[in-house]
């Protein structure tokens, strides 16, 4: 698959971030109807048209603060975007085909602009995972999926910054992410390209644990990842400190930013012994914690709640996820060194025997 570059980059694209956080001064010109008028024309404010019955949820790209385009997730049909336009008799409303003149500006959760931040900054492949990330404490943004493309210039967004690049299991998700880091290895300060945190599959590649950093007791050096990026050369690098692997290579450009692969690593010692009264859904674990099935999936990769096991769908410990919830880092670490006779971790136990979990 081709991941299309839409248009040209703007006039002084190095701008471009900056004219991004000021509210438009106009919107674009409603686009001419055709023999079926088509485009429609819908009146509307910042919330957009009304609620179709099909819709699942709306992500809402803003332009300093003023929504300007809404992606619409329909059950069982294709997403609809729809862009804020102007009428022929200057009223404000909303078009479903991108009109002339639009400019396209990232997509961000509405509480955590990435771009108001320093350090890392998060390139993801979809408007569901930014939110995810952004839930989770990460500064993250996308442009849209890969059918869409990424807009001509869009790098300047993440000049000088540390980029990771979240990547989906997807060839096409693969191969926009590879796009995605080629055009910010040009402006970044590095870029990191990993896989996505909820789905870890594919080829199993054993990790070398680094002489500065014996591995800890009951910690398993496997880690699943997604196949490789296509056209990219890529070897074994083992990084100091970590209980798990980085994949890295080095462009052969000079004066480019380093490239980096990562994965996460697997839990061994998560469900085992199994106990059924110990295991639940993700969507069970989703309601008990008051949080998107998503995170839960997040959090079992990142925190370590949670197994697939014999490579089917995540079950999570209510232990683990109860230790979590504690915020008793402590116990959780215990737990995943197979200590289950320790009083820390035997006291979560006796509580699950006791049926004393939300």
């Amino acid at each position: 698959m081709s991941i299309p570059i839409r248009g040209r980059a703007p006039p002084h694209a190095a701008a471009w971030p900056a004219e991004a956080r000021r509210a438009p001064d106009r919107f674009p010109d409603w686009t001419k109807p055709d023999e079926n008028d088509q485009p429609r024309f819908v009146e509307a404010g910042d919330s957009g048209p009304r609620r179709q019955k099909l819709e699942v949820r709306r992500h809402v790209y803003r332009q300093g603060g003023t929504p300007v385009r809404i992606k619409i997730v329909r059950d069982g049909k294709a997403p609809l975007n729809v862009y804020r336009v102007v009428s022929e008799a200057g009223k404000a409303g909303w078009q479903p085909m991108r009109p002339a003149g639009f400019r396209a500006v990232p997509y961000f959760h509405q509480d955590a602009n990435p771009f108001d931040g320093e350090g890392k900054i998060y390139w993801t492949g979809d408007e569901e995972t930014a939110d995810v990330l952004a839930q989770a404490g990460f500064q993250a943004f996308t442009f849209g999926v890969a059918r869409v493309g990424l807009p001509a210039g869009c790098e300047a967004f993440v000049s000088g910054r540390d980029v990771v690049v979240v990547a989906s299991t997807d060839k096409a998700g693969r191969e926009h992410a590879k796009v995605k880091a080629d055009l910010a290895q040009q402006v970044a300060k590095s870029v990191r390209v990993v896989t996505a945190f909820e789905v870890l599959q594919g080829d199993e590649v054993t990790c070398i644990p680094t002489a500065t950093s014996e591995p800890e007791p009951g910690r398993l050096h496997n880690v699943n990842l997604v196949p490789a990026m296509p056209e990219v050369d890529i070897h074994l690098q083992p990084t100091p400190g970590r209980a798990g692997s980085s994949l890295e290579h080095s462009l052969a450009q000079p004066n480019r930013a380093r490239v980096m692969l990562d994965a996460y690593p697997v839990w061994p010692n998560v469900l085992v012994p199994y106990d059924e009264r110990d295991a639940i859904s993700v969507s069970v674990a989703a309601r008990k914690a008051g949080k998107a099935v998503r995170t839960i999936r997040l959090w079992a990769c990142k925190h370590g709640i949670g197994r697939r096991i014999a490579g089917g769908n995540w079950t999570i410990s209510r232990v683990a996820l109860q230790m979590l919830l504690d915020g008793d880092q402590a116990a959780l670490d215990l737990y995943h060194d197979g200590d289950r006779k320790h009083p820390r971790v035997a006291a979560y136990f006796e509580r699950l025997r006791r049926e004393e979990f939300a």
